[in-house]
């Protein structure tokens, strides 16, 4: 469970079902793509914490928005992978 850059609170199926992809009857925002910069990532035993910045952008019929934030998430190693725990999203709204 997370919060993201647009203040959405969302569960793994919301997660799972945004990862699909747009159907052509899809309304509201589409996430088009996002690109993240400064990752770190740090360990505790079997637990990381990851913080980056992320640019996420959306198309909303014929608009296009870009929304910047700053990205935590917290993943857990368990059955030889890592899996998502928790992660928030901070806007970074331009001055």
């Amino acid at each position: 469970m997370g919060n993201d850059g647009r203040a959405v609170v969302s569960d793994k199926a919301a997660e799972l079902e945004e990862a699909k992809g747009a159907t052509p009857e899809s309304l509201g925002p589409i996430l088009v793509r996002e690109d993240l910069s400064g990752i770190r990532v740090r360990p505790y035993g079997s637990t990381a914490v990851l913080t980056a910045t992320n640019a996420a952008e959306f198309r909303n019929g014929g608009e296009v928005s870009t929304i910047r934030y700053r990205r935590t998430t917290v993943r857990l190693y368990r059955e030889r992978r890592w899996q998502c725990m928790s992660f928030h999203g901070s806007r970074i709204l331009d001055p």
